[in-house]
């Protein structure tokens, strides 16, 4: 995932985008989450429990 890709999958401004995007993507390399369908089912699943 780029950080376009990461800036519309959160739904965030690319301010925020720049922001977290190098974080986020080395936490998902750090645990083995590469494939773009485990990245997205990552993605899926953080959405509604970062949601307040």
């Amino acid at each position: 995932m780029d950080q376009q890709q990461f800036q519309q999958a959160a739904g965030i401004s690319a301010g925020l985008s720049a922001r977290w995007f190098s974080h986020i993507d080395a936490a998902m390399s750090e645990f083995g989450i590469t494939a773009p369908l485990d990245q997205a089912m990552v993605m899926a699943a953080t959405g509604p429990e970062s949601a307040g």
